[in-house]
């Protein structure tokens, strides 16, 4: 072989040695989606707690006939909202501020009243109240006048980035949506840079996870009210329904307990598919439902609001230029100047060694080399790389739910008191704010604050 010959053969393997030895490029690994413990914790402060008051005059049936109630007959209800705009919008189901719904609430409390004074059996109420609802009336505290409606939004004392920690709001109730309707319900308060919960595109497939978000009234029986954490109820879609009056709605295996009505349920991006609606208590398990995810969103988005942009998951990203740490000289080069010279390389290479054999084929055959001359060094064949196709992930199995008590039920018929029901107005207490409110309540509805006896 040649002097030439050697040395053009010396320059290729320098350029491919040259390219391959550049240092070497790594893929910035792609973000990852959120957690549910980040998910959680970022979402809570767009939880507000409700407590509803109802103020009217029952008009009631006795051995004399009917009369109305000489003294006003006060009732609460809790529920959960959450935030769906900047400007203090609320969003929270419909039956928690329906006037159909607190008249209900008043005659309870008008039948448990009569039972705490005595004057009728527990059992006896119980007989009385599917007629009760049916036929005996309500009206506000003017004749003639709807029932009295009071709602107040809260949150929990200490709870950093919400809005109401530290003080309570009166909501006004902008618009309703009956609960064989679609159940939702738009309030309102003087507040700004709330932290609104975007709402969902698209309703959740059958087995997607999801987390129901709201304050169980039992919880709220053994815990410091003023501190009252929302409880996150983890699950997945069960089915998607439609009820006899044309209503989609979604059922979820994630438990939704008195007092969570009109929280959110949201996906694991924390995207809210839907308003803690209903449950149906059946004999071995509870059925839960929650409001259609499009029939929300289009619903809010015909009041004119601005809702906050849905949350995608991480997009993908392009290996960025990273390298590896090397012992040659950074030079700047990208990926692609970089894998250019490793291909220039080899293709200088390859035709240097085409250009040696038709070389070597021209001349006569060198003679044997000497006892101790260089030896001849034959390189094996690299062939393609391949890289070895990653790992399949592990199958992510779902952490088994455990199914709720199965809880008694009782027929209750209708039927007609025995007895006249004297109306006295029920004992109250005061709560530390000063507002006067019936004995027995755990917490005040006009503040939020907790109940002593």
């Amino acid at each position: 072989m040649s002097v030439t010959v050697r040395r053009l053969l010396a320059v290729a393997a320098l350029l491919a040695v040259g390219a391959l030895g550049s240092p070497a490029l790594a893929a910035t690994p792609a973000p990852s989606a959120p957690t549910a413990v980040e998910v959680n914790a970022a979402t809570e402060p767009s939880i507000v707690q409700l407590a509803i008051r109802w103020r009217g005059y029952i008009y009631y049936e006795t051995v004399d006939g009917y009369v109305w109630t000489q003294d006003v007959v006060t009732a609460y209800a809790g529920c959960t909202g959450f935030f769906v705009t900047t400007d203090g919008h609320i969003t929270t189901a419909g039956h928690c501020v329906e006037r159909k719904f607190g008249r209900e609430a008043l005659i309870e409390t008008f039948l448990s009243d009569q039972v705490d004074q005595g004057l009728i059996t527990s059992s006896e109420a119980a007989d009385l109240l599917d007629g009760a609802l049916i036929n005996w009336k309500a009206e506000g505290l003017e004749n003639g006048s709807a029932i009295e409606r009071k709602v107040v939004a809260y949150q929990p004392k200490g709870l950093a980035g919400a809005p109401l920690a530290d003080d309570s709001e009166t909501a006004r109730v902008l618009d309703t949506k009956p609960f064989d309707e679609g159940d939702t319900a738009l309030l309102k308060i003087e507040a700004t840079d709330t932290p609104a919960l975007p709402v969902a595109t698209v309703d959740p497939k059958t087995g997607s996870e999801l987390t129901a978000i709201g304050f169980p009234g039992s919880v709220g029986k053994v815990v410091d009210v003023e501190r009252l954490r929302a409880s996150f109820k983890s699950g997945t879609a069960s089915s998607q329904q439609v009820s006899e009056g044309g209503v989609p709605q979604t059922e979820v295996n994630a438990d939704i307990s008195p007092g969570m009505s009109g929280g959110p349920t949201i996906d694991p991006l924390g995207n809210v598919l839907g308003v803690n609606s209903f449950k149906i208590v059946g004999e071995d398990q509870n059925f839960n439902f929650i409001t259609d995810t499009t029939d929300l969103r289009d619903w809010l988005q015909s009041k004119n609001l601005t809702l906050v942009a849905v949350k995608t998951p991480p997009a993908a990203v392009a290996p960025a230029a990273t390298r590896l740490p090397s012992t040659a000289s950074d030079d700047g080069l990208s990926t692609g100047v970089a894998l250019g010279l490793i291909a220039g390389g080899l293709v200088v290479l390859a035709g240097l060694i085409a250009l040696v054999v038709a070389v070597t084929r021209a001349k006569p055959a060198p003679a044997a080399a000497a006892p101790g001359g260089p030896a001849v060094i034959t390189l094996p064949d690299a062939g393609t790389p391949v890289t070895p196709p990653a790992p399949a992930p592990a199958p992510v199995v779902p952490a088994p739910i455990a199914e709720p008590e199965p809880v008694a039920t009782q027929a209750v018929p209708a039927s007609t008191p025995t007895q006249p029901m004297p109306a006295e107005a029920p004992a109250t207490v005061t709560c530390p704010n000063g507002h006067e409110v019936p004995a027995g309540q755990a917490f005040c509805g006009t503040c939020g604050a907790k109940i002593t006896d």
